[in-house]
């Protein structure tokens, strides 16, 4: 056997560092587990569950290997959790359908990506909303919570569209409605598509109902959207079922009063659309 090598398996106890005054940097041997220590205090341990780390840990590498590698099966989902007081806070994982995630598991809980000094992008817990830097304006331009709210230009690559009401007085207040075929006319200023009519009355019928007709006139012939009715006693009504509802820009559209009721007075329209923008 040479001088500071020896060959085959030895028993022995804890080994200390010669070199060290205090004798109080060691590998201490357990029952399943090793411990390395430096000034008394367990740096490393290593046990059958795992490995135990304190202190920081410093990889370090001149060529292009890979300083860490996760490997996983399909089963696993958390790869690496941060702890706090005991309980699991947030945790990085590559799931089986080789998605990353970033998970929070407190309700309060933020998460941001940090660049030069500013959070560029903030995702705060409660309440739920996601903030975009605006490094130029030193404030959160972006805010994302139940609405959106866009500044600067904007892309979108597909049509989009939102909800808008036309308004409109069908008849002379304080006077009994007659049968008008031209009660309202007007011109759609773009292409938009109709979801409903609303009636509204001041004074019901007090006998037989009131009818509204929602015509595209611009068609030959005429094509009607909407037709609703207002039962005698009741001041209200709607039709949510519209046909031919999709016009484009300078369609004419009439509203007529096709069943006028018995003492029916102050009739008024809202006709709901949609505006698509592409």
């Amino acid at each position: 056997m040479s001088y500071k090598y020896s060959k085959g398996a030895q028993v022995i106890g804890d080994l200390k560092a010669a070199d060290d005054a205090q004798r109080d940097t060691l590998i201490d041997f357990g029952e399943d587990q090793i411990e390395f220590q430096t000034s008394g205090s367990t740096r490393m341990k290593v046990h059958n569950s795992g490995v135990d780390l304190t202190g920081s840990l410093h990889i370090s590498s001149s060529s292009e290997a890979e300083l860490l590698r996760l490997a996983k099966t399909d089963a696993d989902s958390r790869e690496i959790v941060f702890e706090m007081n005991g309980s699991d806070r947030f945790s990085m994982t590559v799931n089986s359908f080789e998605n990353l995630g970033l998970i929070s598991y407190n309700t309060n809980d933020d998460m941001y990506f940090r660049l030069n000094g500013h959070n560029a992008l903030y995702l705060q817990g409660y309440p739920k909303e996601v903030r975009i830097w605006d490094t130029f304006n030193s404030a959160y331009d972006t805010v994302v919570n139940s609405d959106l709210r866009v500044s600067g230009t904007t892309q979108f690559d597909s049509a989009i569209s939102f909800e808008d009401t036309i308004m409109a007085e069908l008849s002379i207040p304080d006077v009994d409605l007659q049968i008008d075929t031209n009660a309202f006319t007007f011109n759609v200023p773009y292409a938009l598509t109709f979801d409903k009519v609303d009636l509204y009355l001041d004074q019901e019928s007090s006998s037989g109902n009131v009818t509204v007709t929602v015509k595209n006139v611009t068609a030959d012939p005429p094509e009607t959207i909407f037709e609703p009715s207002i039962s005698s006693g009741v001041k209200s009504g709607s039709d949510t079922t519209a046909t031919n509802a999709s016009v484009s820009s300078g369609t004419r559209i009439r509203i007529a009063i096709t069943g006028a009721g018995t003492t029916a007075q102050g009739l008024r329209a809202n006709l709901t659309f949609k505006r698509d923008l592409s």
